[in-house]
């Protein structure tokens, strides 16, 4: 009995760690922790409280809608972080920009106190490749979308 009262205090704290999400369109999709397909180049992440796969949430009911892949919050703060991975190209800074902005547009629908520190593109394994330079011209627009620059890898706090 003891067994089953601890694991109810486990669900209860996880579930609270996605707090953010309550009552949205997006509470089903929310996991407690880092839980991302892309572990080889989304490291560390100890302290996300919990995150969202927006791309496979939001899959069915906006397929032809420019997805940004994940969003994390940060344990005990309002303060996010959206990774995509995504092949680096400069053609593909125009669809970063579109879905960034879809994120942040479904973000500000279902969970206006959560904010976007950081919008972090990563490079497509298995050779995490960037071809994109940053004296590019391409590479201002992403600074001025507020997506950072292309990185091979990420280390979450």
């Amino acid at each position: 009995m003891a067994n089953r009262g601890g694991q109810r205090g486990r669900r209860t704290r996880a579930h609270n760690l996605c707090h953010h999400f309550d009552g949205t369109e997006l509470a089903t999709c929310a996991r407690p922790g880092l839980e991302v397909g892309h572990k080889p180049v989304v490291l560390g992440g100890a302290s996300i409280g919990c995150g969202i796969a927006l791309d496979r949430c939001r899959q069915a009911p906006e397929p032809n809608a420019r997805r940004w892949d994940y969003v994390f919050v940060v344990r005990d703060t309002d303060s996010g972080i959206g990774i995509e991975v995504h092949h680096t190209d400069p053609n593909e800074v125009d669809v970063m920009i579109e879905k960034k902005k879809w994120a942040e547009a479904l973000l500000a629908k279902q969970c206006p106190d959560i904010g976007v520190e950081y919008w972090l593109w990563i490079a497509s394994p298995p050779t995490s490749e960037i071809f994109l330079l940053p004296q590019h011209p391409y590479a201002r627009r992403l600074a001025d979308a507020g997506i950072q620059f292309p990185i091979a890898s990420c280390r979450l706090p």
